[in-house]
């Protein structure tokens, strides 16, 4: 199964993905079929600058994600945590693949949507992954951090690349 996007502000992955495979949503929730698997992903919207994606789940064949690049700057960041069985693959911008290990637990992913990404999830592996959509002026205002560092006022900046 390959979910391509081209990523913006805006974008709404729940909506795009039911519409590409005829899933519903109801909620917030789309519920595998037992055709395709079992599980779901549930969204979360608290604000248009801050939103959460929930993924749980086993499917029967690969999951292959492939993210295009914005073709619109913009200040939106995406901070993923993985915890899966199995190693997973990510490649950016067409360069050699990146592995994240099972040996720490977990893995988290700052990034930014001007990036184009592939990650891909193993078939009859049980998946959980949470994806954090967020402006990086939401975030300082959450974070409140008096006198940020290097790193999070590159991060909450907005416009960098991650």
């Amino acid at each position: 199964m390959i979910f391509e996007f081209t990523a913006s502000k805006d974008f709404d992955f729940i909506t795009e993905f039911s519409e590409k495979f005829k899933l519903p949503v109801r909620d917030g929730l789309l519920t595998f079929p037992g055709a395709i698997g079992q599980g779901y992903i549930r969204k979360i919207g608290f604000s248009p600058d801050f939103r959460i994606l929930m993924h749980h789940y086993i499917l029967k064949e690969d999951f292959v994600i492939v993210r295009n690049a914005t073709k619109v700057p913009n200040d939106l960041i995406s901070i993923f945590y993985y915890n899966n069985e199995q190693p997973l693959d990510l490649v950016y911008n067409e360069q050699n693949s990146l592995r994240f290990s099972r040996k720490n637990e977990s893995a988290i992913q700052v990034t930014t949507n001007d990036l184009n990404s592939i990650i891909r999830f193993p078939a009859n592996t049980e998946i959980h992954y949470i994806v954090v959509g967020i402006t990086g002026q939401k975030l300082a205002t959450l974070l409140n951090v008096e006198k940020p560092n290097n790193l999070l006022q590159t991060i909450t900046g907005g416009y960098a690349s991650l």
